[in-house]
């Protein structure tokens, strides 16, 4: 490409050999030889050659010998080279085309070498009889060590740091004609290296206010940056096919400079965009033009890549890499197309082939990557080029854009992500309640929620349900939308009861102004099954996943994905509600049907397995559990990433089922491990690190530390009680264990006192007969017997049984798992 030094380095090697040719030089060296004759020859077209050739004849052959006509003299001048003994040295620099070069190549003699310096990448350059270099831009190092000797050898003082610097060349690509420029720039101009900075980061300047003006360039440099690559890009555009090299370029010059896919720049919308801006002689078409295909854009695409315009290898992963600096000088020079046109085409494009589910992870990063620079761009010299798109509403890449990154396991930055957006959308508009607004707060919840700020969600979702806009639109899906995501993080916020009666209310609300079909209220019918399970009602939660099911089979086709998530939900709570063998079963169907319809590595497949692996356990096969899951987390890793929320789940299952499989030790060391991942990456306070921490708090103890374990469980209620809230259903469920380990711990009166809090106080927070509850009162009868006081053990556990039989039903294993221990202290002896 323009701008790599490849002038410069020619220029030395050729000073160098002249230099031994000087008498009583100084550089020859033993083995080395200078040259009788070197040319230099400014390459830019074959007639600037030809001349050149030509004007050497008459300098070496005798004049009167030499052919007048132009052509004729430059072959008796190659004819002369090849003739001569004398050692010479052919330099052509910049050629365009090797077909500039036919009939005039120098001939390949002993004596002679021929240097030719060119931006472009033809095959043609390269034979069995010549060498071809590639030049690329400075390394790091490279740029660090150039820019501290530009700043040393000036006269001003400077402290600049290295990581200063090395900011500095990274910004400017390490493109060492930018580095040289720039560093003359901030001699110049007494700059600090930040300043300097500050003002190329400034979107109200364009290149040439931050670069020397053409009297005042370096190292004898005759072109700025700004008209490097104009010569390349003219070039381009007269090359078939003709006038797309202008249109390809704006396109590229505002994605990501790293990585464009490929299927971008020739989507269907790109193609669009290509054809009506098509250019000849450098206008922009009006008029209509003919359609663009796929093919013409690859070749294109090819043009630009011979002419080292950009990196394009089709064969590999099919990704254009083009110059930041390139871009830029695009940018500023789009002619009389607008830059937020481009913006919003560029955006349009990604959408058009951004998948809604995303199972290449690969593939989804590389679009994330470009639409950050497409929003980045959107914003240059202070003109939006998304938000007008889409109306008020603004542009949809700002949402998939956020919400790719959450479901990339990045839910901390789509939370941040989304807080700014909406921040901006306030500043812009001016009202907290736009219709710009709407669909960044409902993302905006969504992802506090996922980053663990559950209290955050509902805040943030109850705003918005209670907005005039969401008010303005009673009727409208989006509206039940706003309130299905405010009962849904109400409930995990602790309020299981109140989400399901939000629920109920607006399933009402939804069946009689979208109708019972719509799909609107067969999502709310999913949540209102959902949240009545979690409220403690499990059969019920059972009988509504199972009708939902049979709805959605009709209505959507047993292959759509909200027919499986609804069997999953089916099975998952057929297992809650005591039939393990039953949901391993349901879940093992369910995955091979995934695994056919959605593909082994979708995420909701992935999912499926996990489930699937859980319920293997319950069932009774822990081993076959901890494998599954230990081949889940492979999968994971490969396909989401090590990091991703859904990898360290199943690592946290993985642990746990190795536990249960007999070694406590390696569970209790791979929750540490774990805790230790979810503290750097999600957070100290997120609720997976909380339960993660209440994992290892469980298998410190069963690996044998029970007053360890108690420590541990009494520092956990206590920062779930901060963070969580005392009355959330996962700080009871600590309080429980740690309950449960104080009795281990053998204080068993103090573990008798505590469970007598704790079924209090979830009696009133969850209901006498939620599932939890029943559960504490049977530790608490255990501990009561355990402290001494078998009859009132045996009382108790009678009184359970029979709730539980009424409550859960007789075949539940709870309920046989109670009677068993009614039975045991019925036979146990009074100890008072």
């Amino acid at each position: 490409m323009g701008g790599v030094g490849k002038t410069q380095i020619a220029a030395d090697y050729a000073h160098d050999v002249w230099s031994r040719s000087t008498p009583g030089s100084r550089t020859k060296r033993r083995g080395q030889t200078g040259v009788h004759l070197l040319l230099w020859v400014t390459a830019s077209s074959r007639e600037a050659i030809t001349e050149a050739y030509a004007r050497a004849a008459r300098m070496v052959i005798t004049s009167h010998d030499v052919d007048p006509d132009t052509e004729q003299a430059a072959e008796q001048f190659l004819a002369w080279l090849h003739a001569s003994k004398r050692r010479w040295l052919i330099v052509l620099d910049d050629a365009t085309t090797a077909s500039d070069l036919t009939k005039l190549w120098p001939p390949q003699t002993q004596s002679g070498q021929t240097l030719i310096t060119t931006r472009s990448r033809e095959a043609a350059w390269s034979t069995d009889t010549r060498e071809v270099l590639h030049v690329g831009v400075f390394t790091p190092d490279q740029s660090r060590h150039y820019l501290q000797r530009a700043l040393d050898r000036s006269e001003r003082p400077h402290s600049d740091e290295e990581a200063q610097i090395d900011e500095l060349a990274s910004v400017l690509g390490h493109l060492p004609i930018a580095l040289s420029q720039a560093a003359s720039f901030l001699v110049d101009s007494a700059l600090t290296v930040p300043a300097y900075q500050a003002a190329l980061a400034d979107r109200t300047r364009s290149l040439p206010d931050v670069l020397p003006p053409l009297d005042g360039l370096p190292d004898a440099q005759t072109r700025t940056i700004a008209a490097l690559w104009e010569t390349s890009v003219e070039r381009a555009s007269t090359q078939q096919p003709t006038g797309l090299a202008r249109p390809m370029l704006a396109l590229l010059s505002v994605l990501a400079p790293d990585g464009v896919p490929v299927q971008v720049v020739t989507s269907p919308r790109a193609l669009t965009w290509l054809a009506r801006r098509r250019t000849t002689q450098r206008r922009w078409l009006s008029v209509r033009s003919s359609p663009v295909n796929a093919e013409q854009a690859g070749q294109i695409l090819r043009v630009l890549d011979r002419l080292s315009l950009i990196d394009h290898d089709p064969s590999g992963a099919g990704m254009i890499r083009i110059h930041q600096l390139v871009q830029r000088t695009l940018r500023e020079d789009h002619g009389s197309i607008k830059h937020s046109t481009v913006v919003r085409v560029a955006a349009a494009a990604l959408m058009s082939v951004w998948p809604e589910v995303e199972c290449d992870q690969d593939f989804a990063r590389r679009l994330r990557a470009n639409a950050a620079v497409v929003i980045a761009a959107g914003t240059q010299r202070g003109k939006s080029g998304l938000w007008p798109l889409m109306g008020i509403e603004g542009h949809k890449l700002l949402h998939r854009y956020g919400d790719s990154l959450g479901r990339a396991g990045a839910v901390r930055a789509a939370r941040d992500y989304f807080q700014d957006l909406y921040d901006s959308s306030a500043a812009r508009y001016g009202t907290l309640h736009s219709p710009a607004a709407y669909g960044i707060r409902i993302r905006l919840a969504r992802w506090q929620g996922a980053a663990g700020d559950v209290s955050g969600a509902v805040a943030t979702s109850h705003d918005l349900a209670a907005s005039h806009f969401v008010r303005w639109l009673p009727k409208r899906a989006s509206a039940f939308l706003v309130h299905a995501e405010h009962g849904s993080w109400r409930g995990e916020a602790g309020d299981a009861e109140g989400a399901r009666q939000a629920y109920s209310d607006l399933l009402r609300e939804s069946e009689r102004k979208l109708g019972v079909e719509h799909p609107s209220t067969l999502t709310i019918r999913h949540n209102l099954a959902h949240w009545r399970g979690e409220a403690g009602d499990l059969a019920g939660a059972g009988r509504a996943f199972s009708d939902l099911v049979r709805d959605n089979e009709r209505i959507s086709g047993a292959e759509h994905p909200d027919t499986l998530s609804a069997r999953s939900s089916l099975a998952h709570w057929q297992g809650e509600a005591g039939d393990a063998k039953g949901a391993r079963h349901a879940f093992s169907d369910l995955v091979r049907d995934m695994e056919r319809i959605l593909g082994p590595e979708h995420p909701s497949t992935l999912t499926g397995r996990h489930h699937l692996a859980r319920w293997r356990g319950e069932a009774g096969d822990a081993e076959g559990a901890r494998q599954a899951l230990s081949d889940l987390v492979r999968d994971n890793e490969r396909i989401l990433g090590a990091e991703h929320p859904d990898t360290l789940s199943a690592r946290h299952g993985l642990a746990h089922w190795r536990g249960e499989a007999g070694d406590a030790k390696g569970a209790r060391q791979a929750f540490s491990d774990l805790v230790r991942d979810r503290e750097r990456i999600l957070g100290a306070e997120h609720p997976d690190t909380l339960n993660s921490r209440h994992s290892l708090a469980y298998w410190r103890g069963e690996a044998g530390d029970a007053e360890g374990t108690r420590q541990a469980f009494s520092d956990l209620v206590r920062d779930m009680e901060r963070i969580l809230g005392p009355e959330h259903p996962s700080t009871l469920t600590a309080r429980h264990n740690l309950a449960h380990w104080r009795g281990e711990a053998e204080d068993a009166e103090a573990a008798r006192q505590a469970f007598s809090d704790l079924v209090r106080d979830r009696e009133r927070i969850l209901g006498a007969e939620h599932p939890e509850t029943l559960n504490s009162r049977r530790s608490l009868a255990h501990w009561r017997g355990e402290a001494g006081d078998a009859e009132g053990a045996r009382r108790a556990f009678s009184d359970l049984v029979r709730d539980m039989e009424r409550i859960l039903g007789p075949e539940n294993p709870n309920t046989l798992a109670t009677r068993k221990n009614q039975s045991r202290w019925r036979e146990e002896p009074n100890r008072l």
